[in-house]
């Protein structure tokens, strides 16, 4: 008896010593960074990317990182993105909390961003997009290549997005459910976002908000790889 008892505890002591994210799947691997951190440590060239790691850049900060099969993740300053890699290991998933994120979606590697109770995929398959979350209840979302389709979960609504141009969107708190136990898990307990159903910004806009993720960092520390869509 006294034998399998230390044999548990020293079982117990190898599962406690191995690190949460080793057991989750591999998303990616970090190309590029400056002043970013993710579980809590500096975000290195080379770093491994987990599914569900929460990414954060930092004032003057930005980070590229190369998913697998072929699809990226760019970030700029003080931006904050969580990755998830679906249950069904085909696709993955960037959910935006802050900032300004940018991402590729290929056919190997099928890319879906999720801002508040929205989903935005390539409608192809293949392309390339931006979603830049200005303040608490205001945001962009913008398709650079091929279009993009916003589908928001609460009313089922979809938008399609041309390429080359962008919406703005509004970020709203849910209605108050007293009858019902709120959720906290997932992105249904976040933010509503509402589709206005007109493109308010065109092209010219749309292509200096890409401009602003592409260009150097000048004055912002090391500059990021170039993002190729």
């Amino acid at each position: 008896m006294a034998s399998i008892r230390k044999g548990l505890a020293v079982l117990l002591g190898i599962l406690l010593a191995v690190p949460v994210w080793a057991t989750s799947a591999v998303v990616g691997t970090v190309e590029n960074s400056n002043g970013a951190l993710v579980r809590g440590t500096s975000l290195v060239p080379g770093t491994t990317v987990y599914s569900d790691d929460k990414i954060e850049v930092g004032a003057h900060g930005a980070a590229l990182i190369a998913l697998v099969g072929g699809a990226q993740v760019q970030l700029r300053e003080n931006s904050e993105v969580r990755i998830l890699q679906s249950s069904n290991s085909t696709s993955m998933q960037v959910m935006v909390n802050r900032g300004l994120a940018r991402f590729r979606s290929t056919p190997q590697a099928p890319v879906e961003a999720a801002l508040a109770d929205a989903i935005i995929r390539s409608a192809s398959g293949s392309g390339a997009g931006y979603i830049n979350v200005v303040s608490s209840n205001a945001a962009f979302i913008g398709a650079e290549k091929g279009a993009l389709v916003v589908t928001t979960e609460h009313d089922g609504n979809s938008l399609t997005v041309p390429e080359g141009s962008a919406v703005s969107v509004r970020l709203a708190e849910p209605e108050p459910e007293p009858d019902r136990q709120s959720q906290t898990t997932g992105r249904k307990s976040h933010k509503l976002l509402v589709l206005f159903g007109a493109f308010v910004i065109g092209g010219v806009v749309s292509g200096a908000i890409a401009a602003n993720l592409a260009e150097p960092e000048q004055n912002k520390g090391p500059a990021v790889s170039p993002f190729k869509p």
